[in-house]
């Protein structure tokens, strides 16, 4: 692999330009986030993982969604190199 890409639409993606394909290595679905979380890619580590912080959103509001302060921070390290 030579890039790895997140997408907040699709998950992750990774590159390989020797061996000349794009492929979705992790679909945002298997991430394990719900839609009523709102996430944040931190970086990728060295050894090929996702570190992703994520948070419960108020959707109460429609036109306000916005960080519920009463809920924890997720921390998620996503496997990504095969």
């Amino acid at each position: 692999t030579n890039l790895l890409l997140f997408s907040p639409y699709s998950g992750v993606w990774v590159y390989d330009n020797e061996q000349e394909f794009l492929e979705n290595r992790v679909p945002l679905s298997d991430i394990g986030f719900g839609l009523d979380t709102e996430f944040w890619p931190l970086s990728f580590l060295p050894d090929g993982r996702l570190l992703l912080l994520g948070q419960t959103v108020d959707t109460d509001h429609a036109d306000n969604v916005e960080a519920d302060s009463t809920k924890p921070m997720i921390l998620k390290y996503i496997p990504v190199s095969k």
